[in-house]
């Protein structure tokens, strides 16, 4: 089962995490990373990113410009489940990934600390061998976001993992990014500010 698949197998799951909330305050914090938008270089690759807009422009994030939506064979191919994400913004060669997903569920910013909780957990229990790294939350003036990152195991290797939540237009967004874990040093600080970019679009609404 490839790492993709893990994660769906959990995210299959989302709509029942996000009903049985219970309100709970979280107590992570993350600082504000760097602006991304004069460009990142990585294993000899730059990245120019740009603003995007998502969800019938209720969700803006940043992302590399030289990113694609995967296409429908591929995406079948790597997350098998029928409740892939919407979004899979991936790199040339599909081994670089951001997801982003709009649920239907209400989520509100005092339940994210208990929903990431609850999606570690349901992690580890779908592949026992996964190591979590960090969890923490993320505060601007427009977004909280509640993360946390983890190694996975696929069938071609060792992969790095970061699963954020954030409320977008009252509903559950889930955003994910995944790579090679060689690449883990490179990419978790840029991902950091990916996150640090997303912003619910008040002209989505």
């Amino acid at each position: 089962m490839e790492s993709g698949d893990r994660m769906m197998k959990v995210l299959d799951h989302i709509d029942e995490f996000l009903v049985t909330l219970r309100d709970k305050e979280g107590i992570y914090k993350v600082k504000s990373p760097q602006d991304l938008l004069d460009g990142v270089t990585i294993d000899s690759i730059e990245y120019n990113f740009k603003e995007m807009n998502f969800f019938n422009n209720k969700l803006s994030i940043l992302l590399p410009k030289e990113f694609h939506q995967m296409d429908e064979r591929r995406a079948k191919e790597k997350y098998s489940s029928e409740q892939r994400p919407s979004v899979i913004w991936t790199n040339a060669d599909n081994t670089i990934d951001f997801t982003l997903n709009l649920t239907n569920q209400a989520l509100r910013t005092s339940q994210l600390a208990l929903l990431r909780a609850t999606l570690q957990d349901a992690i580890c229990k779908v592949s026992p061998a996964t190591m979590i790294f960090e969890d923490g939350r993320i505060e601007t003036e427009n977004q909280v976001i509640e993360f946390f990152d983890f190694k996975s195991f696929a069938l071609d290797g060792l992969v790095y993992n970061v699963m954020f939540i954030t409320p977008v237009a009252g509903k559950g967004l889930i955003g994910t990014f995944n790579c090679p874990f060689v690449r883990f040093d490179d990419w978790k600080p840029v991902v950091l500010q990916v996150m640090y970019s997303v912003k619910e679009s008040l002209n989505g609404r």
